[in-house]
């Protein structure tokens, strides 16, 4: 017999009563009972994960991955000459890591190529025989075979150690095995203990399949431990294996089903409030970060983030730095630029003026041009300002009915708190920061003269940072972070994002989602479990796969061609088990699922949350044990909080006679509608456009204007269209064309300024007239028959003084005003 098999009926009373002596250590597969062992007063006990990193602190690093991805990745560089084939292999460089993580612990750094090996397998055994000669690899290796049993025992301080119960592990894949063999092979006594019964094999159908395996004998030969049964979750336990017969099963079972996400949300914040509840889902992450329950947040969540996150999005090549606008935004605005006393995050609302300005920007350069392009627009509309500037001194108004470029909003420098030619010093200095801190594609930096970099960097922009900003980032530059390795750019990068989302410190995080791996100790420990997100795709879980990169026939063919017989045994045992153990995945699943109904102390919840998951539905097995145990389904629909209610009108009527005093080319508007004319008379004093579609129409009919004099449209093309770089010329071209404005040199007057009739297609732009609509104004803007007083007793009719009614129609896509509407029509509604 391989292993001792030890096994109880009753896990609960098994382990309340378990005592240890202290020459034993106990392995668990979860931190959740490690925790509930060290309740019941166990002492050496560690999960797992913990125990390996403690034998193995090299192999099992914080950095360790980074290192072989990136060896990897330069391999892969190095030795793929298809350009296709190394992108799909850079794409699936974790899933690299994790099956050379797999055979290397399973000892194994000779892979045999033969005649039917897979092409994928055939890099793979390349990549082994490359990295197993690397000096950082060769370290790792040598831990892993030449670890004695003295330093197990002072590593995980028991001593003098001989024997080692490992509990409940319901998944011994082949890296867990081979540990197994190592630590027999030592002169540990292994002694395992799982749940069984032998009159109920088939609910204990996984535990039997695995631990035969594992033995190497039959379940009749192993000792129980513990005889006394439960009743609770015993209907079932009927429904698994019939050879049970449900009696006494008192279980407090709840089940549930939100229509939404936020209904779930809001009945966790509302009902999950003490730490003797416990709520476990498949999608734990996700759900965490939506229900607010992850205590923690990454650096790259606070502004001074989004530099590096951005960061790592761009490209160095020989043409120069690649980037898009929003990673440019991001970048600028994060806290990490300036020039002079002018910092990046003052020019946030320029930057969002200018993102359809900006577009087609893929370099730093681009980006540049596009500014001084924009220094040179508006030194254009400094031009016409100063020409009239005796006649409109400081009023808008009649600063924009001679000045047509004042329709454009980038033009108006009161309205940001940066200059552009402070932007374009900034960019400069975001470009040179880039540079510095961007690796190219083929290139590797050393971690401490990156970090070196990167604190140049900071040290230049952190006085405007915050205390708390601070203190995250300056981790970064401790000692223990200065490893003497070298990394590419995405290695880089990572290793950033990990050491930038820990937390020295961790707060209590008892209220968050756990993982289902989570599930035997939580319902052994706490009062009330909910298991949620029980869905077809997730319940019963799938069986794992093997690491992508081998598979269980190439691999024992390799063991076969490779090993002597005591070697070549314990492999072979070893991916027999691991084979065993992932077929079993489903009935592991449902004995878990047994597990929380027979073990949690009070009531058991589970439910479904729709909408959580593309092409989901309910697991067939809630609707199993609605059946068995009678439970009706609780629908929860998404909660109303608020009610919206009518304002009430104000019947005063205000006072409209300030309005006396604006032009009729202003009161167009009214033509079409009551409130795109309040706004702009009464608070922006003219049409300010900052959407392409707009701005495209103001340009062209400036252009065809101004193409009525001087040298026609040649100079317009020469003079105006380079102002516009955004757009193609053969786009420019065509909106000129395509324009039937005309009438220059027809003028209206307001107060004594004087200014083209024309002036009314910037007003209105494209809006259609309606046949059933108002048209007043503008028959008499064209006849020069403006009657104020007559629309002024109009207006005061139909608004008050806390509303004012808006109309909407096919004029509303031509509104600036549009996104800021409640009632404003959009193209897509015209089709409703």
């Amino acid at each position: 017999m391989l292993f001792q098999v030890q096994y109880y009926q009753n896990t609960r009373e098994y382990y309340e009563n378990l005592k240890t002596q202290s020459d034993e250590f106990h392995l668990v597969q979860s931190a959740s009972f490690v925790q509930f062992l060290k309740d019941q007063g166990v002492t050496n006990v560690m999960g797992y994960k913990s125990f390996t990193k403690k034998l193995f602190p090299k192999w099992y690093g914080a950095y360790t991955d980074l290192y072989l991805s990136s060896k990897i990745r330069a391999f892969i560089r190095q030795n793929v000459s298809s350009l296709e084939e190394a992108k799909v292999y850079e794409q699936n460089i974790q899933e690299i890591i994790e099956s050379f993580r797999f055979v290397v612990e399973l000892h194994m750094t000779r892979l045999p190529i033969f005649s039917d090996t897979q092409r994928s397998f055939q890099f793979f055994s390349k990549l082994v025989e490359e990295l197993k000669h690397d000096s950082i690899v060769k370290e790792c290796l040598t831990e892993l075979t030449s670890i004695s049993k003295a330093t197990i025992a002072a590593r995980i301080r028991v001593q003098p150690l001989h024997k080692v119960y490992v509990h409940h592990f319901d998944y011994i894949d082949a890296p867990r095995m081979m540990l197994l063999h190592l630590l027999q092979q030592l002169g540990i006594e292994i002694v395992l203990c799982v749940p069984f019964h032998a009159k109920k094999t088939e609910l204990f159908s996984s535990w039997k399949t695995i631990y035969e395996t594992v033995s190497q004998t039959t379940y009749d030969t192993w000792t129980c431990m513990n005889q006394s049964e439960t009743g609770n979750g015993s209907r079932f336990a009927s429904y698994l294996d019939r050879a049970i017969q449900p009696e006494n099963d008192g279980v407090n079972m709840r089940m549930m089903n939100f229509a939404y996400p936020t209904t779930f949300k809001d009945y966790v914040d509302k009902n999950v409030t003490s730490l003797n509840q416990a709520i476990l889902a498949v999608y734990d992450e996700d759900l965490n970060i939506y229900t607010g329950r992850s205590k923690t947040k990454h650096f790259y969540v606070t502004t001074y983030g989004k530099f590096l996150l951005s960061l790592s999005a761009c490209r160095k090549t020989s043409t120069g730095i690649q980037l898009t606008y929003q990673n440019f935004v991001n970048m600028m605005t994060s806290g990490w630029v300036r020039s002079g006393n002018v910092l990046g995050e003052q020019a946030l609302s320029l930057l969002v003026d200018l993102r359809e300005y900006m577009e087609g920007v893929g370099t730093f350069q681009d980006i540049l041009e596009r500014l001084y392009a924009l220094t040179e627009l508006q030194e254009v509309s400094d031009t016409f300002d100063e020409v009239a500037k005796m006649q409109t001194d400081r009023n808008r108004l009649k600063k924009y009915v001679t000045n047509p470029f004042r329709a454009f909003s980038y033009v108006h420098r009161d309205r940001y708190d940066i200059t552009v030619k402070q932007l374009i010093d900034c960019t400069k200095d975001l470009a040179r920061k880039v540079n510095r801190l961007l690796l190219g594609e083929q290139e590797t930096r050393n971690v401490v003269t990156y970090l070196g970099d990167l604190q140049k960097i900071y040290e230049s922009v952190k006085d405007a940072w915050s205390d708390a900003a601070r203190e995250k980032f300056e981790r970064l530059f401790s000692s223990e972070m200065m490893l003497q390795m070298e990394f590419g750019k995405e290695e880089m990068f990572q290793f950033l994002t990990l050491v930038l989302g820990k937390e020295p410190n961790p707060e209590d995080t008892e209220q968050k989602i756990y993982n289902f791996d989570q599930l035997i100790g939580l319902s052994l420990s706490k009062e009330e479990l909910h298991i949620t997100g029980l869905s077809l795709n997730t319940f019963p879980w799938k069986s794992p796969q093997v690491p992508k990169f081998v598979n269980h026939s190439w691999l024992k063919k390799c063991v076969q061609h490779t090993f002597t017989m005591r070697n070549k045994e314990k492999r072979l045992h070893a991916l027999l088990v691991d084979y065993q153990s992932r077929q079993s995945a489903r009935a592991t699943a449902l004995y878990s699922l047994y597990h929380s109904l027979a073990y949690t102390k009070s009531q058991v919840t589970l439910s479904y949350i729709e909408n959580l998951q593309e092409k989901d539905a309910p697991s067939i097995y809630l609707s199993v044990l609605q059946e068995l145990y009678g439970k009706e389904i609780e629908h929860v629909d998404e909660a109303v909080d608020f009610l919206f209610e009518e304002p009430e009108m104000n019947e005063e009527k205000p006072d409209v006679s300030p309005l006396q005093q604006v032009p009729d080319l202003i009161w167009l508007d009214k033509d079409f509608c009551y409130r795109k004319f309040f706004i702009t008379a009464a608070i922006e004093q003219h049409p300010v456009y900052e959407r392409e579609f707009h701005q495209q129409q103001v340009f062209s009919t400036i252009s065809t204007l101004l193409s009525e004099q001087g040298d026609g449209i040649e100079e317009v093309q020469e003079t105006i269209f380079p102002l516009f770089p955004q757009w193609t010329q053969a786009l420019k071209q065509n909106l000129v064309e395509t324009n039937q404005v005309s009438g220059l040199r027809s003028y209206k007057s307001y107060e004594n300024v004087y200014y083209p009739k024309a002036m009314h297609n910037i007003q209105k732009l494209w809006s259609r007239y309606e046949v059933t609509r108002r048209y007043q104004v503008k028959n008499q803007y064209k006849n020069d028959t403006f009657q104020a007083k007559e629309h002024l007793k109009e207006l005061q009719n139909h608004i008050r003084e806390t509303y004012i009614p808006a109309e909407k129609g096919h004029h509303c896509r031509m509104c600036p005003y549009l996104h800021v509407c409640t009632e404003g029509e959009y193209p897509v509604d015209e089709r409703d």
